[in-house]
């Protein structure tokens, strides 16, 4: 029981009591008892466990940071603190009296290499290219002149999607790469080009047809069935041998390379010839 509970009892014991003394005391008693409430009003309340939540103080790192539903820190991101592009270092600019987030913590290993620190000189070897050879028509014919070759012209248009797929694949192997350079004189010719073209003594030139048109050689070398793409083989007089229409894969465009390359297809027919070389190649 705490004292201002037990003067109250006392001074109502006394109340009930009409003796002169008593009733002094029961003064003394009221006196002690306001003297008490304004102590106490004043006290700070016993705090019991369990019942008061703690708000203990969150020490965070400096360089304005926040602390996240997870009770991590988070730091804040700043006009300075951008996502660096690729091939960059992985530093951030600094402030003394502040860490960055690129920092590592004592704890944790540095895997930044001095060469991600301070740039340096990197010498590469030069790979040479491994591209077809593409000339034009009229630098074929001039070349023809001095050193005579067969010719393959690839015929194309600018909206032809399985001719860019060619180019990516056919044309870019290795191998196709390779014999076309050593055998022959390689032509783009666009089929849908504007420009006049000597060729065997005779002008050709574009023909409207429709919103598109054509070329009057391309259609001179594709028999006037326009498709694209089409491979035309030339021999060393460049007289046209045969057109080859369609995509080619290439292993089949490589083997047909060798066909018209050695002469094959004045002696042996196609379908001989490819199947010798299919058991030779093991396909």
């Amino acid at each position: 029981m705490s004292s201002f509970g037990f003067v109250v009892i006392c001074w109502l014991l006394l109340f009930i009591t009409f003796n002169p003394m008593v009733f002094a005391m029961r003064k003394i008693l009221l006196f002690t008892m306001l003297f008490l409430a304004i102590q106490s009003g004043q006290a700070q309340p016993t705090p019991r466990p369990g019942r008061q939540k703690m708000n203990t103080p969150v020490l965070l790192p400096k360089g304005g940071s926040s602390l996240s539903p997870y009770g991590q820190a988070v730091q804040n991101r700043s006009e300075d603190d951008s996502i660096l592009p690729a091939g960059n270092t992985n530093q951030r600019k600094s402030n003394a009296s502040s860490l960055t987030m690129d920092e590592p913590a004592p704890h944790q290993l540095d895997f930044t290499t001095d060469a991600t620190r301070t740039p340096r000189t990197v010498t590469t070897k030069r790979v040479e290219s491994t591209n077809i050879n593409w000339i034009s028509i009229e630098e074929a014919i001039e070349k023809s002149k001095t050193e005579k070759r067969k010719v393959v012209v690839d015929v194309y248009t600018d909206w032809c999607g399985w001719c860019k797929r060619m180019d990516q694949t056919t044309f870019a192997d290795p191998k196709v790469v390779e014999y076309v350079n050593a055998n022959y004189y390689a032509v783009k010719f666009n089929a849908e080009q504007p420009k006049d073209i000597v060729y065997q003594d005779k002008t050709f030139k574009f023909k409207k047809n429709g919103s598109r048109g054509y070329h009057e050689l391309a259609a001179l070398w594709l028999n006037n069935r326009l498709g694209y793409p089409t491979v035309v083989f030339l021999d060393e007089d460049l007289n046209v041998i045969q057109p080859i229409p369609g995509y080619q894969t290439a292993d089949k465009f490589q083997t047909i390379l060798k066909y018209f390359g050695s002469d094959s297809h004045k002696s042996i027919p196609w379908e001989t010839y490819e199947r010798k070389s299919n058991v030779e190649n093991g396909l």
